[in-house]
């Protein structure tokens, strides 16, 4: 059975963006989808106690000397989690609120948490949407891409929560786009397979030191 190729009359009619009324539309759907994601990531709950105790609260007593509780993860002695990427997703944001927070004592808990939260949340909103219109080069796939992202569950609770399997799947989406950038073209390949690289070792706060990087 053979596939034959798509007239490119069609190919351009189902590229082409859609009327005004419609582009505008969408744009409002999204909006309205980005105000259900922030309201979502600023709501006081969580889903599991593991976007905490492996997260946050281990690098949190480090920088605020708070009282907190490591898990066997990162204490036994063989442990199975790396403080190094934690370090990178939670530290410097949590070291950076320290500074900017007026006073001597460090930042409250809730300011904290909020302040981790909205920072997930803009992490989703920019890469995760950044990655999809990268992506895409069909504008209708873009357009319907991005919709079943911002309205999807998944991305309304968890992507917006402080998991680090929340970082692992905006690391993931810039991988594909790496990977497509190194083979479109070959001048700057050798910079996005560095990134790439380094993204594959350092991605997980799993200990994976004799993994290989494929």
């Amino acid at each position: 059975m053979h596939a034959y190729p798509m007239p490119k009359y069609i190919v351009r009619r189902l590229g082409r963006l859609r009327s005004p009324y419609q582009e505008i539309m969408w744009r409002r759907v999204y909006l309205f989808l980005l105000a259900v994601r922030l309201y979502f990531a600023l709501q006081p709950s969580y889903i599991h106690p593991d976007e905490h105790f492996q997260g946050p609260e281990v690098i949190a007593g480090d920088i605020f000397n708070w009282p907190t509780f490591k898990t066997w993860e990162f204490t036994s002695d063989t442990p199975i989690r790396s403080f190094f990427p934690l370090w990178f997703v939670y530290g410097i944001p949590m070291q950076i609120l320290d500074w900017i927070v007026p006073g001597l004592e460090p930042p409250s808990p809730r300011i904290t948490f909020y302040f981790l939260r909205t920072l997930f949340f803009l992490l989703s909103f920019v890469l995760e949407d950044w990655a999809l219109q990268d992506l895409l080069t069909n504008p209708r796939h873009r357009i319907t891409s991005l919709l079943l992202l911002s309205s999807s569950y998944v991305t309304w609770t968890y992507q917006t929560h402080t998991f680090s399997n929340s970082i692992e799947t905006i690391v993931v989406l810039w991988s594909l786009v790496l990977i497509e950038r190194i083979s479109k073209s070959k001048t700057t390949a050798w910079i996005a397979s560095a990134i790439l690289g380094f993204t594959c070792r350092t991605n997980s706060s799993r200990i994976l030191s004799n993994a290989p990087c494929h």
